[in-house]
C-alpha cells in the first residue's frame, strides 16, 4: 500500500505543477482580456446566443414545412425537390464565424486558465461546442454533392 500512496502522490504532485505552470501568464494581453471580461463583450455573444437561438427556432420551422410540403407533393403524384435558401447557410456561418473568432479571443486573453482556470468547465464546454460545429461543417463539405452529379 505505501508503494501505491507514493504513485497517487506522485500523480497529484504533477498534476499541480502542470496546473501552476499553465496559470503564469506569459503573453500578457491584458487589453484583450480587459476587452473579453467587459460587459460589452459579454452582453453581445448573449445577444449572439439569443439571435441564433431564434434563428435556429425559425429554420427548423421553414424545414419542417418545406419537408411536409414535399411530402405532400409527392404523395398526390407530383414531384419535387427540397431546396434550402442559401441565406440560411450563410447566416449559420456567421453565427460560426462569431463563436469561433469569441472562442480564440478568449483563448489568447486567458491564456492557461482557460483550461486550468476557475471557469475551465464553461470553457471545455465552449470548445467541445466550437469543435463539434467544425465537425460539422466538414461533414456537410465532404458529403455535399458537386456539380458534376
Amino acid at each position: 500500500e505505501g508503494g501505491m500512496m507514493k504513485v497517487i502522490a506522485l500523480i497529484f504532485s504533477i498534476g499541480h505543477g502542470i496546473r501552476t505552470w499553465m496559470l503564469v501568464k506569459r503573453w500578457k494581453f491584458v487589453r484583450i482580456e480587459q476587452f473579453v471580461e467587459s460587459a460589452w463583450f459579454r452582453v453581445f455573444i448573449l445577444a449572439v446566443i439569443v439571435a441564433n437561438t431564434l434563428f435556429i427556432a425559425l429554420e427548423a420551422s421553414s424545414k419542417m414545412a418545406k419537408s411536409i410540403e414535399s411530402y405532400d407533393t409527392r404523395n398526390t403524384g407530383g414531384t419535387t425537390s427540397v431546396q434550402w435558401d442559401a441565406w440560411v447557410t450563410v447566416i449559420d456561418n456567421v453565427f460560426f464565424a462569431i463563436y469561433l473568432s469569441e472562442l480564440g479571443v478568449r483563448i489568447i486573453a486567458h491564456e492557461g486558465s482557460f483550461l486550468f482556470g476557475i471557469d475551465w468547465q464553461w470553457n471545455c464546454f465552449d470548445l467541445l461546442v466550437v469543435w463539434l460545429a467544425i465537425v460539422e461543417k466538414v461533414i456537410v463539405a465532404a458529403t455535399a454533392p458537386t456539380i458534376s452529379d
